[in-house]
C-alpha cells in the first residue's frame, strides 16, 4: 500500500512539474531574479574536475544560512573522521550556497544546490553525485528524494530534526501520507523529546528515532564590541524578522519612543533585506 501511494505521488509531481517548473523559470527571468540556481536544481549538475568518483560519498544538506552555519563544526568533524570519502554539501538558497562556499570550500569536495523534489531532477542529481549516506538538517521532508534514495539503497538521515507547533497541526491532516514517507529514513535525530514524539505520531519508525542536542548550540560565538550608545535607554530587539514584520516592529518602536527612552535593534531573518529595511 505504501509503495502504491509513493508511486502515485511520483507520477503526480512529475506531471505537475512539466507545467509549474517552466512557469517558475519564466517568472524569475521576467523579474530578473537568479535563474542559475534553478538551472542546477533542474538536474544540470557537473562535478569538479578533481572530483574522485571512485570514492564513497557523504552528503550533507542545509537549506540556508542558519543551517549551514550550525552544520560547520559537524561537517569538519565528518571530514576529519572520513578523510577518504567525498564530502558533498548542498543548500536550497543562494545565500546558503554563498555561506557554504565561504566557510567550507576547504573541506568540501563539491558544493551545489539540492535538487527540486520531482523524480527526474532527483534521479539526475543522484546519478551524478551518487551519495552513500545523506544527512539532512532540520526537518526537510522531500518525499521523492527520500523514495529514490531508498530504492537505490542510499541511507538518508534527518539530523537536528524539529516539528513546530504550526507544522505539526498541518502535518497531522496528512498523516496517512507521512506514514509512507517517514519510514524511508534510516534514522531521525531530533532536537527534543517533543519533536521525537510528534514524528513518531506522524508515522516515523520508533526504532529510527533518537534525541540529539540542537546543533545550533555548537556554533562558535564571537565577542563583538559594538557600542549601541545605550546610556540609560532600554533596548527593543526584533529578531529574525520577515517581510511585513519589520513594519510592525518599527511602528511598535515609534509608539514606545513616545513614552520612554528606547533604542531599536532589528535583525532580519535574511541579511539581503537590510537595504530595504534601512530605506
Amino acid at each position: 500500500m505504501n509503495k502504491i501511494i509513493l508511486n502515485i505521488y511520483e507520477i503526480l509531481t512529475t506531471l505537475l512539474s512539466f507545467i509549474v517548473l517552466p512557469l517558475i523559470y519564466i517568472i524569475r527571468l521576467v523579474q530578473k531574479k537568479d535563474v542559475t540556481s534553478w538551472k542546477i536544481k533542474f538536474g544540470n549538475y557537473k562535478l569538479p574536475e578533481n572530483y574522485d568518483s571512485s570514492k564513497r560519498t557523504i552528503m550533507v544538506h542545509g537549506v540556508s544560512v542558519g543551517e549551514i552555519v550550525s552544520l560547520e563544526k559537524l561537517i569538519r568533524k565528518i571530514k576529519e573522521n572520513f578523510p577518504n570519502h567525498n564530502l558533498v554539501i548542498t543548500t536550497g538558497t543562494k545565500t546558503g550556497q554563498e555561506t557554504a562556499i565561504k566557510k567550507m570550500v576547504d573541506v568540501a569536495d563539491f558544493i551545489t544546490y539540492f535538487p527540486i523534489d520531482v523524480p527526474h531532477c532527483v534521479k539526475k542529481f543522484l546519478n551524478v553525485v551518487n551519495p552513500d549516506v545523506v544527512l539532512i538538517a532540520e526537518t526537510e521532508i522531500w518525499p521523492n528524494f527520500a523514495y529514490e534514495c531508498y530504492k537505490k539503497g542510499v541511507k538518508v538521515n534527518i539530523i537536528n530534526g524539529r516539528i513546530s507547533d504550526e507544522s505539526y497541526k498541518s502535518y497531522k491532516f496528512l498523516k496517512p501520507f507521512f506514514s509512507c514517507v517517514l519510514p524511508l529514513y534510516s534514522a531521525i535525530y531530533t532536537q527534543s523529546e517533543i519533536d521525537k514524539t510528534r514524528l513518531e505520531n506522524l508515522g516515523a519508525n520508533k526504532d529510527t528515532l533518537e534525541v540529539m542536542k540542537n546543533l545550533k548550540f555548537d556554533i562558535e560565538k564571537f565577542d563583538v564590541n559594538i557600542d549601541l550608545n545605550k546610556g540609560n535607554s532600554k533596548i527593543f530587539i526584533a529578531g529574525s524578522t520577515h517581510k511585513g514584520e519589520d513594519e510592525i516592529a518599527i511602528n511598535a518602536y515609534k509608539n514606545l519612543k513616545e513614552k520612554t527612552d528606547v533604542k531599536l535593534l532589528l535583525a532580519p531573518r535574511h541579511i539581503t533585506r537590510c537595504d530595504d529595511i534601512e530605506k
